[in-house]
């Protein structure tokens, strides 16, 4: 346990006393190594579609910052074409561990797949030789939810609502206005736009993330502790909260300070609950508007 004030360390003690009064979480609870074999299948399968895309057409997505394409295969497949805006490296990282972390969480296609394309031609506004992100096109059904009828967002159900939650604090995520998600007619979730993650500097501008309690696609449990989630986001806490920095990196493919991110977000979750958690981290921030 990590050294805090008496009140945090008999709350700690009191969470253990609760972990240890309740049914044991599920045994061999989430393997971090399959939910990465299922989503490198996943990502290798969207290389292979885009080494035989055949260009048709494209158009220009909105994004202030990043540059983002839609582009049009001749044989009516689509994908999107992007440079994240705070470096491709980034960009791909990021965009692994939060599949990795909905794998794991039994919502594989929360995230959409990604892989690199060096372009041998310029497209759009994008150079001849550049190194680009190339993700799952999910526009098929889906629309932003700054877009999407109310009754779409109603539909997103309490559990998909926590995982995104999880998901958006452990890897701190800091732009999860509405357009920065997906949805459909029949609630599902997609994750879009995973550059503004791990962000260290406290102060700087951010949304708070609409999955957040209290927001228009929030979670509306009480999460006043760890066993109020539900099991399987359980496991995943208590695994990560027990790691090594080391092994976190290893399993999710992110670098030291990142790592420590999610260790420390883990942690948060295990000790105070989801909801003090992610406050906590809110605290640090300069709130944007809510959009």
């Amino acid at each position: 346990m990590r050294p805090g004030t008496a009140r945090g360390f008999g709350m700690a003690l009191a969470l253990l006393g609760a972990l240890a009064a309740s049914p044991a979480l599920p045994a061999g609870a989430p393997r971090v190594g399959k939910a990465r074999q299922a989503v490198d299948a996943r990502n290798r399968d969207l290389g292979a579609r885009v080494d035989t895309l055949k260009v048709a057409s494209w158009e220009r997505l909105g994004g202030v910052k990043a540059r983002t394409t839609r582009v049009f295969g001749k044989d009516d497949t689509s994908v999107i074409y992007r440079q994240p805006s705070r470096g491709l490296g980034k960009g791909m990282r990021s965009n692994r561990a939060m599949q990795v972390l909905a794998t794991e969480l039994g919502d594989p296609h929360m995230v959409p797949a990604a892989v690199t394309l060096k372009l041998s031609k310029a497209l759009g506004e994008f150079a001849a030789g550049e190194q680009i992100m190339v993700m799952v096109d999910e526009s098929n059904g889906f629309r932003g939810a700054d877009e999407a009828p109310a009754e779409w967002l109603e539909a997103i159900s309490e559990e998909s609502r926590l995982i995104a939650a999880t998901i958006d604090l452990l890897v701190q995520y800091r732009d999860r206005k509405l357009a920065n998600l997906l949805v459909n007619d029949r609630g599902d979730v997609r994750l879009i736009d995973p550059d503004s993650t791990f962000v260290s500097k406290s102060g700087k501008p951010a949304y708070r993330s609409q999955f957040f309690a209290g927001m228009r696609v929030g979670y509306r449990s009480r999460q006043a502790k760890l066993s109020d989630l539900p099991r399987q986001v359980q496991a995943l806490v208590v695994s990560l909260a027990d790691a090594k920095v080391a092994d976190i990196m290893d399993d999710y493919g992110v670098d030291e300070e990142e790592a420590g991110v999610i260790l420390t977000h883990a942690r948060g979750i295990r000790d105070l609950g989801l909801t003090a958690a992610a406050e906590a981290y809110v605290s640090t921030l300069q709130l944007k508007t809510p959009r």
